[in-house]
């Protein structure tokens, strides 16, 4: 076993060489587009130097000061313009920028990619070291092609490597029952950063019992003193700042942009592309009002399904890690997500693991599942996908055209859907039979 877990770790650390190796030269590339991070570390600065972060006009002037300059790429200009202006992180995410922002670009960069790589390589050996107990071969190659498709989170560093990364540290502190203090730190620090990528774990653990509650709570005080101490610094600079975020949303989700889940959408065809639902559903009638309610009207029976289960929690393990498994697909389906934040299916891989041992054909179901998200989430496989169908007309017309395109262009919210209907269906059943098993116990 201590050979096995050696061989593991050794394996987890090559795939996550290879995507470092590959991110430092996709950083040295002179086509690469603006960072992710780069965004995040401008408006810190903005607020360093009493500049509202929210102003287009304001935050531009920062960029170019610090030799910031859009590609000059026709056609596409005004809509990368939107999406470096119209900043949509809350006040928390500058508050945890802000030591990186007070450095020259070039040196907040390299540290940023180097915290971005060790958080979320640490994480994932961390939760193979959970899944190794129940298989650790199967484990290890979920894990190992998470780590080896982190090319473009690692290069751009958008913040969901770290939150992703710090909130699954947390939640091996949770469940190991060590350095507890430091799981609620993470969390904390995770979901005052990328609160759509991590507030499904504190909804868990609100709702699980015992211990994991208590540590849900404690998260939660900490990511109300990380708002305050940025509310109390943003409103000096910018007394109207929520307005002025609202109004960034509304931009970048409008018709054509950057965060526009329609077929008209800037991210359509291209890299970190949408993955929640309305993804799919914008290409049969592209309009907010109706992909919005059907995505609730979708989604509703599994989170209900997902909360009579863990409403039935009673504090075994299995269930803890079949409750993630289920709430971590269903969580980018129904909100804003991109391929980077499904990273966040590495916590998932404990609860296949565990299917694995298990015999007949939910072994194989829990495999697939998982294994297809995962997959179609990467970034090797996107890019490919993105290739292959970059002819493909991005608005088809005609119900077998548009089936065609969802299939084609949108596999990774189908697998996402498929996961979620899978683990909900599977943790529920469970919950019900451990449920029934505690009612005989009590009536004989």
């Amino acid at each position: 076993m201590k050979r096995t877990r050696h061989t593991g770790l050794v394996f987890l650390l090559l795939c996550s060489a290879v995507s470092s190796l590959s991110a430092f030269l996709l950083q040295k590339a002179t086509n690469t587009r603006i960072p992710d991070f780069r965004i995040i570390y401008i408006g810190t600065r903005c607020l360093i130097e009493h500049r509202d972060p929210y102003s287009q006009a304001e935050f531009m002037q920062v960029f170019r000061e610090q030799g910031g300059q859009l590609p000059h790429i026709p056609g596409q200009q005004h809509s990368l313009e939107d999406a470096v202006m119209s900043i949509v992180y809350l006040p928390s995410a500058f508050l945890l920028v802000a030591p990186f922002a007070t450095l020259a670009w070039g040196t907040a960069q390299m540290l940023w990619t180097i915290s971005t790589i060790c958080v979320f390589t640490i994480a994932c050996c961390l939760m193979w070291t959970i899944a190794s107990e129940h298989s650790p071969v199967v484990s290890a190659c979920l894990l190992g092609i998470i780590l080896a498709n982190s090319e473009a989170l690692f290069a751009f560093g958008n913040a969901a490597g770290v939150a992703v990364g710090l909130s699954t540290i947390a939640v091996w502190c949770f469940v190991r029952g060590r350095l507890g203090w430091l799981g609620v730190i993470c969390l904390g620090i995770s979901v005052s950063l990328k609160p759509h990528d991590c507030v499904s774990i504190l909804i868990l653990l609100i709702f699980a019992r015992g211990n994991y509650r208590k540590r849900g709570v404690q998260t939660m005080l900490v990511a109300a003193t990380l708002g305050t101490m940025a509310l109390l610094w943003i409103v000096q600079v910018s007394p109207h700042w929520l307005q002025e975020l609202n109004s960034n949303v509304q931009l970048v989700t409008s018709a054509g942009g950057i965060a526009d889940p329609g077929p008209t959408g800037a991210s359509n065809g291209t890299g970190g592309y949408i993955i929640s639902l309305q993804s799919v559903l914008a290409l049969f009638r592209d309009d907010p009002h109706f992909y919005n309610a059907v995505t609730d009207i979708l989604i509703l029976p599994f989170l209900l399904g997902w909360l009579i289960a863990t409403l039935r929690y009673r504090g075994l393990q299995s269930h803890f890690w079949l409750s993630l498994a289920s709430l971590i697909p269903m969580s980018m389906l129904p909100v804003y997500h991109r391929s980077y934040d499904a990273k966040l299916l590495l916590l998932a891989v404990p609860g296949c693991a565990l299917l694995w041992t298990k015999r007949g054909r939910k072994r194989w179901f829990a495999l697939g599942a998982t294994l297809s998200a995962i997959l179609l989430t990467s970034d090797i496989p996107g890019a490919v996908i993105v290739w292959l169908t970059n002819t493909f007309p991005k608005n088809p017309v005609g119900i077998a055209d548009k089936l065609l395109a969802v299939l084609l262009t949108r596999p990774a919210t189908l697998a996402l859907f498929f996961m979620t209907s899978f683990y909900v269906y599977e943790y529920w059943r469970q919950s019900r039979d451990a449920a029934e098993a505690r009612q005989i116990e009590v009536l004989s």
